[in-house]
C-alpha cells in the first residue's frame, strides 16, 4: 500500500495526511477576498513499488499497490471501457518501467451523441419533410448500441433491460422478432413542453461521455396548425449516471400523460 504526505506549494511545510485539510494552514491565512488560492498542498508518494505487483492490471490488489488503501475490498469492481492508454515517460523512468502507461478514465472514445429528425412528408408535393421532433441518445461501443436506460458498456450491463430487447409495454414491438437478440436501440424527446416541433440540432459532450449539451430550435403552430404563434432556441443538458435507473422519473410506454411528464 503507498502512503503520502501532503507539501505546501507556497513554503514547503510537509504535513501528515489527514482528512479534512486541503490547504496549508500557515499561509491559507493570507488568503484575499477575489485572489488566488493560497497554501495549495501538493501530494508526495513515500513508497512506490520497485516493482511491477503480481495482480492483473486494473484488479483491486493491483491498485492497492499505488494507492492509499488498506484494503482492496474497500474498491468495488471498476468497470473497463475502451479509454486511451497515455505513456507515462518520467514516472516510468523513476520507477524503472520503460513501457508504463497509465489508463486515462476521463475518457471514452466508445460513446458518442447522436440526434435524428423526424418529419412529415405529407404536407409537401416536392422537397424536405415538414420537421417534427428531435430525439437523441448515447451510442455505447462504438456505435452497436444507442441507450437511455439501460447501459451496455457498464460493469452490471444487462441488456434484458433495453428496448426492444424489453419492449416495455410498447405494443407495437414484434416480440417474436426483438426478444433475446441483445440489441439496444433508446432515443428520447429532445423537444419537451406540449406540442412543439424542432428541427436542427447541435450537440456537444465532455470527454467521458457521461454528459450531453444540445442547442436547438423548437415552435408551436397555432390551432389550425397553420401559422407560427411561439418560437425560440433552447438548450438541454443530460447527464448520465452508469448503472442508474430512477424508480420515480423512468418513462413508461402507454403511461403518463402524453406531454412529456412521466408516469410517476
Amino acid at each position: 500500500m503507498a502512503r503520502f504526505h501532503f507539501r505546501c506549494s507556497e513554503c514547503s511545510l510537509e504535513l501528515d495526511e489527514r482528512p479534512m485539510l486541503y490547504v496549508c494552514p500557515t499561509c491559507s491565512v493570507k488568503q484575499e477576498v477575489g485572489g488566488v488560492t493560497r497554501g495549495v498542498l501538493e501530494v508526495v508518494i513515500e513508497n512506490l513499488p520497485t516493482r511491477w505487483p503480481d495482480a492483473r492490471p486494473g484488479s483491486p490488489e493491483f491498485l492497492t499497490a499505488f494507492l492509499p488503501i488498506d484494503d482492496p475490498g474497500c474498491l468495488p469492481p471498476l468497470p473497463v471501457g475502451d479509454t486511451p492508454l497515455l505513456p507515462a515517460t518520467r514516472l516510468g523512468s523513476e520507477l524503472g518501467m520503460t513501457g508504463l502507461r497509465l489508463k486515462d478514465d476521463t475518457r471514452n472514445p466508445s460513446r458518442f451523441f447522436m440526434v435524428y429528425e423526424t418529419g412529415d412528408n405529407t404536407t409537401v408535393a416536392f422537397g424536405e419533410a415538414e420537421p417534427l421532433d428531435l430525439f437523441y441518445s448515447r451510442a455505447e461501443g462504438f456505435g452497436d448500441d444507442y441507450v437511455v436506460w439501460a447501459e451496455t458498456d457498464s460493469d452490471t450491463a444487462d441488456l434484458t433491460l433495453c428496448y426492444p430487447n424489453d419492449p416495455h409495454e410498447d405494443e407495437f414491438v414484434i416480440g417474436t422478432v426483438v426478444e433475446g437478440s441483445g440489441f439496444c436501440n433508446e432515443f428520447d424527446n429532445m423537444n419537451t413542453g406540449g406540442d412543439t416541433h424542432a428541427s436542427e440540432a447541435n450537440l456537444e459532450s465532455n470527454p467521458d461521455g457521461s454528459k450531453l449539451y444540445g442547442v436547438w430550435g423548437q415552435w408551436v403552430f397555432d390551432d389550425l396548425g397553420e401559422e407560427v404563434i411561439d418560437s425560440e432556441a433552447n438548450m438541454r443538458r443530460v447527464w448520465w449516471l452508469d448503472d442508474y435507473i430512477s424508480d420515480q422519473e423512468a418513462w413508461v410506454f402507454g403511461q403518463g400523460t402524453g406531454d412529456g411528464v412521466p408516469a410517476n
